[in-house]
């Protein structure tokens, strides 16, 4: 089985890289970028993680208009849990600082061996890596639509009470 995944990715390389194989193009041109890039990315995910965390805490999910919101919503699901949608934004920031760091160091561990297996194994965590960042990105544009529509509402109550 190995030696037919060793046999195709090789084809796949030689129609694609011409005369350098896969290994030759992923260490000259990649290696050192996907190194330095994800490093690079689970470093400030990893600093900003706790400010995210805390500041939407604090600014969303702390907030009465969010308590009134889940006690309303726990009627009809009462195991809904009360810090879920923040949970969940941690535990994807967590996995993408994980395979971050897992692809960086890939980079300088697997990517060294010259066999066409060693470039598609980092190739793949990278993309993993995108994969689960876009996921991030798309959890945390939720999370701040929520908080805008909850700023735009305490403005709206507050515009209201200034003009009565």
């Amino acid at each position: 089985m190995m030696n037919m995944l060793t046999s195709i990715f090789q084809q796949l390389s030689d129609g694609i890289l011409g005369n350098s194989s896969l290994a030759e193009f992923y260490a000259k041109n990649l290696r050192g970028s996907l190194f330095s890039g994800f490093l690079t990315l689970a470093a400030f995910l990893l600093s900003a993680n706790t400010f995210i965390v805390i500041h939407l805490q604090k600014e969303l999910y702390g907030t009465s208009l969010y308590h009134k919101k889940i006690k309303e919503l726990r009627q009809a699901k009462p195991s809904l849990p009360f810090y879920g949608p923040l949970r969940r934004l941690s535990r994807l920031l967590f996995w993408t600082i994980l395979f971050s760091l897992m692809t960086a160091i890939a980079q300088l561990t697997i990517g060294l061996y010259e066999d066409v297996w060693a470039p598609c194994v980092c190739i793949a965590l990278a993309f993993i890596a995108v994969v689960f960042l876009s996921i991030s990105f798309f959890a945390m544009s939720s999370a701040l639509s929520d908080w805008f529509k909850q700023l735009e509402n305490d403005a709206e109550n507050e515009h209201q009470d200034h003009s009565t």
